[in-house]
């Protein structure tokens, strides 16, 4: 991975992918260049790397990368930063989930997009994910872009612990119980 990421030596829990890329796209909606957003969410009705409006904001950030994938990565998260982007920080895809399930009750349907997102090959992967992001738009649901890009460039390589583990994990992990304190 070409991009510098900042990782806290305390544990685990404390790792924050930071991305200047994702920066930069924050920075494009903090100034409101309504134009940059328009082309950059006109990416959303091609494949990742293939429409020629994308190219302004996004070429000058893969001069340093490598490899076919990272690219198309770039590509699907300006396409999507552009069309939800509403930041949150220290959570994962399996936390967004989580969010929508408990606000629309038990849903099958949605753990079963969840499941199918998690099962999701490198080639059909930026289908799912824009559908992931499009129901976590129409609930209002903050996206972690950091966490977000930094899994799915380690997407198909990442065999130790895979991005999708720990979704699983956020999505599936049990409430803590709250104990009632009785005087």
């Amino acid at each position: 991975m070409s991009e510098i990421v900042k990782e806290e030596k305390k544990s685990k829990s404390t790792f924050k992918p930071e991305s200047p890329f994702i920066d930069y796209l924050s920075e494009l909606e903090k100034k409101d260049n309504r134009g940059a957003l328009a082309a950059l969410r006109r990416g959303l009705h091609y494949e990742p790397g293939t429409c020629m409006d994308m190219y302004p904001y996004v070429i000058p950030w893969l001069q340093h990368v490598k490899g076919k994938w990272e690219k198309e990565m770039h590509y699907l998260i300006a396409s999507l930063f552009a069309y939800h982007p509403s930041i949150t920080n220290n959570v994962n895809m399996g936390d967004v989930f989580r969010q929508i399930s408990k606000k629309k009750g038990e849903n099958n349907s949605l753990e079963l997009r969840f499941v199918t997102l998690l099962r999701s090959n490198p080639e059909d992967l930026a289908f799912h994910v824009r559908q992931a992001i499009a129901i976590a738009k129409s609930e209002s649901i903050a996206i972690n872009w950091q966490r977000l890009f930094f899994d799915l460039k380690r997407w198909p390589y990442e065999s130790t612990f895979p991005p999708y583990e720990n979704w699983a994990q956020s999505f599936w992990k049990r409430e803590p119980k709250i104990e009632k304190n009785e005087k």
